[in-house]
């Protein structure tokens, strides 16, 4: 009897969101929601369920300890309502008299529903978001659908000005759908401050028109005290979207930043139909050769149907191995961009790449550019069905010039295969026009 009444009192409050008048007809159930939220936050936490039906949101807040859950995964759909442009459910929002003070709510979780934009009626537009995390420790998002998205689907914000100091912390997006629709979206994740964040066995889908980011983007550029660190993005599914399927983008200089972007994973990964590129690691300024390494790992990760499969500049410390690339005009461009931007401490090994630049019409064939480039090691890579314009043999190796012109130095290429064998010297790689290729300090196979 003791165990019962113990288990009894330590029972979590519930809260129905149609007790406090919400109603799957037509309807602005926004006022109910927040009633619901107000009501698990005077109860020290609860679950706010949301059962079978669609309702309709404009802007509601949660708050720590709460679990928002549906009843049923695609029968239970938040809708945002008509004509909104604002960011619809926050957790931490940027405004209030406290927000500058407010300590991060803590152990939030939105599981087993679906939330529907309105961009099958209405113009993408930016910081039009369905879900907004601000600085929020221990959230999770799992087994969500985000549909329609006008902004992004979920964005994990921060602080907007100085004195705010926000930051995420251990966050979790598991078995998650986004599905842009129409690719009238901005991101899918938009990402400006986290501390060991996951995002696992999600799949992106028609997302991002051609000038945003992508449906993935890590983009910690609002101030410099923002934080990408402990990233792992793995096992998760991208078709058909626009933009660069996973994006790391900074555009702070490096000698600025209080932290660098460090210690991201991205593995297990399929990309499929990305009209730029499937991934790309990017820091605009100047790379500073004494800061600290990235240490960022790109590894067994199958890239079909891109521009280009994966690019990498402005970056120190990157790995890249055991990845497939298939039917991409260009497979890997490492430290294109301005001179000085470039990539250092590379290592590019074991990686595939097959019908790279393949066949009539295609506009590189190459699998491998190396433009500004400092101690970069290309080995035990296997190509094969390298085709350049108009089906023309096309290069393994090439170096060339981006913005600026080009240079390599500390280049190692060995052991790569190309069509079942070995290349030695000249029959491995390639000079393009001016660049500069330090060969004092290129080692190849002999």
């Amino acid at each position: 009897m003791l165990g019962l009444l113990l288990a009894i009192s330590s029972a979590v409050p519930t809260f129905n969101i149609t007790q406090f008048g919400a109603s799957p007809a037509p309807g602005d159930d926004t006022a109910a929601f927040q009633k619901a939220f107000e009501a698990a936050r005077e109860a020290g936490g609860g679950v706010v369920v949301v059962p079978k039906g669609t309702f309709e949101m404009t802007v509601a807040q949660m708050y720590s300890n709460t679990e928002l859950k549906g009843e049923d995964r695609k029968q239970s759909v938040i809708r945002m309502a008509r004509g909104q442009n604002r960011r619809m459910l926050m957790v931490n929002p940027l405004q209030g008299k406290d927000a500058a003070t407010r300590p991060n709510p803590k152990n939030v979780t939105v599981r087993n529903l679906t939330f529907r934009g309105n961009n099958d009626t209405e113009e993408y537009i930016q910081h039009c978001d369905l879900l907004t995390f601000n600085g929020v420790d221990d959230g999770k998002v799992i087994d969500v659908d985000f549909i329609g998205y006008r902004g992004d689907g979920l964005y994990i914000g921060g602080g907007d000005a100085k004195e705010l100091r926000r930051h995420n912390n251990r966050i979790l997006v598991q078995n998650c759908l986004f599905d842009g629709v129409n690719r009238r979206n901005r991101n899918a994740i938009g990402i400006i401050d986290a501390t060991d964040l996951t995002i696992e066995g999600c799949t992106f889908v028609r997302t991002s028109n051609e000038r945003s980011p992508g449906p993935l983007d890590i983009e910690p550029n609002k101030n410099a005290y923002h934080r990408a660190e402990r990233i792992v993005i793995r096992n998760n599914t991208f078709r058909d979207n626009g933009g660069n399927s996973i994006m790391l983008d900074i555009a702070i200089p490096q000698a600025k930043l209080e932290r660098p972007a460090r210690d991201i994973l991205i593995e297990n990964n399929s990309i499929d139909g990305a009209s730029r590129r499937g991934i790309l690691l990017n820091h605009f300024s100047p790379m500073d050769p004494t800061a600290a390494l990235h240490r960022i790992v790109v590894r067994n990760n199958v890239i079909r149907n891109a521009e280009i499969a994966l690019g990498v500049e402005g970056l120190r410390g990157v790995e890249i191995y055991g990845n497939r690339i298939e039917n991409c005009p260009i497979g890997f461009l490492i430290g294109y961009g301005r001179l000085g931007h470039g990539a250092a401490d590379v290592r590019i090994f074991d990686n595939t790449f097959d019908r790279v630049g393949f066949g009539p019409g295609s506009n590189a064939g190459v699998a491998i550019v190396l433009t500004n480039v400092d101690r970069v090691t290309v080995e035990r890579n296997r190509m094969s069905q390298i085709a350049g314009p108009d089906g023309r043999p096309g290069t393994p190796i090439l170096f060339k010039g981006g913005q600026g012109g080009g240079r390599g130095r500390s280049v190692t290429l060995g052991e790569n295969q190309f069509n079942g064998r070995t290349l030695t010297g000249d029959q491995l790689y390639r000079v393009h026009g001016s660049y500069q290729l330090d060969r004092a300090t290129l080692r190849t196979p002999n």
